[in-house]
């Protein structure tokens, strides 16, 4: 039968809700930093939002890589059916 453009499209949106899904589900990360070592990572001090923006950043695109890695390990390519 062949691949459309919907297929692709199908696909490819698959693959952007996986990676905001994991993405998403990691910003807890950044506030239960706060918890942990609030004198480091708070939002009251410049240093400490920079702490807190930055672990929430690293922590987003580790679970994006994972995500977009489980996905990619689902869907390698969209599917002929």
């Amino acid at each position: 039968m062949g691949l459309d453009w919907s297929d692709w499209g199908r696909w490819a949106r698959g693959l952007m809700g996986a990676c905001i899904s994991g993405v998403a589900g990691s910003l807890s990360a950044g506030g239960a930093s706060m918890y942990v070592v609030p004198k480091d990572v708070n939002l009251q001090t410049p240093e400490g939002f920079h702490n807190l923006i930055l672990i929430t950043g690293i922590t987003a695109f580790g679970a994006f890589i994972t995500s977009l890695g489980k996905y990619l390990q689902q869907h390698p390519l969209p599917e002929d059916e």
